[in-house]
């Protein structure tokens, strides 16, 4: 007992985690330490995967480095994935979240 109830029901089971947890809810924190606990206990039978969700958080410390970040220009495109009248440059996104920390307008 790892005092979230996982268990093992048969000595012979596994458990394979598919990845992307950080983003199911309300529970990602609790639900998380978890599955560490598990993998503690039962490094051999518990088997953690990353998800394509994970290896995209993974890549923001590069995308937010200091060199990355004076890379951006007015010119840098919006996300491609996102509909055009709802896509938003970076510049132009830094540039509103700077305005709303500093409770200016733009």
């Amino acid at each position: 007992e790892l005092g979230c109830g996982a268990a093992f029901a048969e000595d012979d089971w596994h458990f394979v985690f598919g990845g992307d947890a950080c983003d199911k809810g309300p529970g990602t924190i609790r639900f998380l330490q978890c599955v560490i606990a598990l993998k503690k206990k039962h490094p051999d039978r518990v088997h953690l995967l990353l998800g394509n969700r994970d290896v995209n958080k993974m890549r923001w410390t590069s995308e937010l480095d200091d060199d990355e970040i004076g890379r951006l220009s007015p010119e840098s495109p919006g996300a491609y994935w996102v509909q055009p009248k709802s896509r938003v440059r970076p510049w132009d996104y830094c540039r509103m979240e700077a305005a709303r920390a500093e409770d200016v307008s733009e």
